[in-house]
């Protein structure tokens, strides 16, 4: 099986095989290969409902058009900048403007 396979892979680079306990599952954790909306397909074929969608980030589901649409259209810009750009007010804005508590935002890369 292509997902034991690449357990035994992962166990040599990772410790335990995979990059999170909650993922060690018995005898071994099935490789996810693609995703559409809600549903996963592993390496092996099956597919699965995914309940986890990234634990949070994944809320409109995998590969959502609207979203696609967006990120293959900033690809044709730059991807990031590290400097001020119109894309990084617009963003602030819609925060500011949709979430009653923030008067500002701040965008950082870590806690």
């Amino acid at each position: 099986m292509k997902s034991q396979r690449q357990y035994e892979l992962a166990k040599k680079l990772m410790p335990g095989g995979v990059s999170s306990p909650v993922r060690a599952v018995k005898p071994y954790p099935f490789f996810v290969e693609a995703g559409n909306e809600a549903r996963i397909q592993d390496i092996e074929g099956n597919e699965y409902i995914d309940y986890c969608l990234g634990y949070g980030p994944l809320i409109l589901g995998h590969r959502p058009d609207p979203v696609m649409k967006a990120i293959k259209e900033q690809l044709g810009k730059g991807l990031h900048f590290g400097i001020p750009c119109e894309a990084e007010n617009e963003l602030a804005e819609k925060i500011v403007n949709n979430v009653s508590s923030a008067d500002m935002v701040r965008f950082v890369n870590s806690g």
